[in-house]
């Protein structure tokens, strides 16, 4: 996540029913051997990929929903997440295993608890030296616990437009800190027709117009009656008032957008198109 402030996670916690820190994967957890290994990572650089399932010996793990197990290989290593926090670590696929130098990096936001479960295992699993195969768009990562199926999300997730989207609001950046949404609050944002109507604890309109990756947004105002917020839902409006107005950029990935206004910015995950 940009802007977001790291600290050094050394993951020694394993995940009951899915953990396991066997080095290499090379016949674990019901490898079926489709694929061929990859003999290095260029070919990988630059592309995101989304867990479609997980086997843990004969049994099919459940994902835990609307919590996405994403791994993007970089120039230099990796960036992942499982739902909430991003992850990132140095590193090379060699002789077709993922080999990290040392430990994962990981950002420090709250997060429900079956997806910090989740999260402690994908950190695991990245940091077995995993076996990791490549076939078409699929790549899939086998130590000696899990056998992780992801698929590239180009290909399963196109980007989608900023218009006719309804986008939920997924977190809030603020200099170098990031933050879940709080519990019990959430936002909706939808653009169209030259206008953008917010949804938080009180509804919002503002007209706006756009121009490549920056739209212009005026001043919000209220749309019906002013409802009494809470103290969460009305720091939640006050920030959404602030970043949705004036000049704007806009970056969308897959199902993922971001909002930067000066040194704050919002992250959106598309719910529906309208």
């Amino acid at each position: 996540m940009r802007g977001t402030g790291w600290v050094s996670v050394v993951v020694l916690l394993a995940v009951a029913g899915l953990a396991g820190c066997g080095q290499g994967g090379s016949g674990g957890a019901g490898a079926t051997g489709s694929g061929s290994p990859t003999p290095g990572s260029d070919a990988l650089v630059g592309h995101t990929y989304v867990a479609t399932s997980v086997q843990n010996g004969s049994t099919k793990y459940p994902l835990v929903p609307g919590a996405p197990v994403r791994l993007t290989f970089t120039a230099d290593g990796i960036s992942a997440s499982a739902g909430c926090n991003t992850m990132s670590g140095t590193g090379t696929v060699t002789g077709g295993m993922l080999v990290l130098n040392g430990s994962l990096s990981q950002t420090e936001m709250a997060c429900d608890p079956p997806i910090m479960k989740q999260e402690q295992w994908w950190a695991t699993v990245l940091t077995s030296k995993p076996q990791v195969t490549v076939n078409g768009d699929v790549v899939t990562l086998t130590n000696d616990s899990s056998v992780v199926a992801m698929v590239d999300e180009s290909t399963r997730v196109p980007d989608r437009p900023v218009t006719g989207t309804q986008w939920r609001l997924d977190g809030i950046i603020d200099g170098d800190v990031a933050s879940s949404v709080p519990n019990g609050a959430s936002a909706l944002v939808r653009f169209a027709d030259g206008s953008v109507d917010v949804s938080g604890c009180n509804d919002y309109r503002a007209a706006y117009t756009a121009s490549g990756n920056t739209l212009t947004i005026a001043p919000l105002h209220t749309v019906g009656a002013v409802r009494p917020c809470p103290s969460t839902g009305d720091e939640i409006d006050r920030t959404l008032q602030r970043v949705l107005t004036g000049t704007v950029k806009y970056g969308i990935d897959g199902d993922q957008m971001t909002l930067t206004n000066g040194s704050s910015a919002l992250t959106f995950r598309a719910m529906l198109r309208m």
